[in-house]
């Protein structure tokens, strides 16, 4: 008589490939949640072509403590990040003190020649991969969970040495780190030392994450810390 717990493993290897073979790999969700005390205005931007620009569900304003999800195409590939700050008249068009695109409220309808306004933290989805990269700076504490977890929650006051802290109103908005500003010279030491040590499971101190076959993330802006 077979073995009852090689039965049993057989049969549990049998509902995984089912399972896999049954789900849904057309298309992939993004959880976008704001932990933060305030208001979080989400910024994305595509690598794809124009049909894959504007995922469905997306919002440009997450206030404190709310949620909401995002359905993408698999093929889909780009940035997302979270700007503060931010003031829109009835026309859509104004600033944010840190993460700006051109001045849109849809950073998706900024002209290509507008640049998005670093440093920003920001989560690169591309080719299976995820991670939070912070070669641009940082802005927000930010994480995104699929297969596994990377992020940072320090505060960027608390991670950013005073000669790069961005203030405004004596607030410090961001923290410089991206090549733009360094003339070529990507994350300066100041920044990679702070960042590295405080934050060492963000892009480019960490690799990727890879989940080729992950159609599920969640990306929360001030994860617990």
């Amino acid at each position: 008589m077979e073995n009852p717990l090689k039965l049993y493993f057989y049969l549990c290897i049998a509902l995984t490939m089912a399972s896999l073979c049954t789900a849904d790999l057309s298309q992939k969700t993004i959880r976008l949640e704001n932990k933060c005390s305030f208001t979080v205005w989400p910024g994305i931007a595509s690598f794809n072509t124009h049909e894959y620009d504007t995922p469905d569900g997306f919002k440009p304003v997450l206030n404190s403590g709310e949620s909401y999800s995002i359905t993408f195409p698999m093929q889909w590939e780009g940035l997302i990040w979270g700007r503060t700050g931010c003031s829109f008249d009835s026309s859509e068009a104004g600033s944010c003190y840190s993460g700006d695109c051109g001045g849109f409220l849809r950073c998706e309808k900024a002209p290509l020649n507008q640049k998005i306004s670093t440093p920003i933290t920001q989560v690169l989805l591309q080719n299976g991969t995820s991670a939070v990269d912070v070669e641009e700076g940082y802005n927000l504490p930010l994480s995104i969970k699929s297969c596994g977890s990377l992020g940072c929650s320090a505060t960027v006051a608390d991670v950013c040495p005073t000669n790069i802290q961005i203030k405004v109103n004596n607030e410090v908005v961001s923290c410089n780190g991206g090549c733009n500003v360094y003339q070529g010279t990507c994350s300066p030491p100041e920044f990679s030392n702070a960042l590295k040590e405080t934050c060492p499971n963000v892009f480019p101190f960490k690799n990727k994450l890879w989940c080729p076959t992950t159609t599920s993330y969640i990306l929360t802006f001030c994860p617990s810390q």
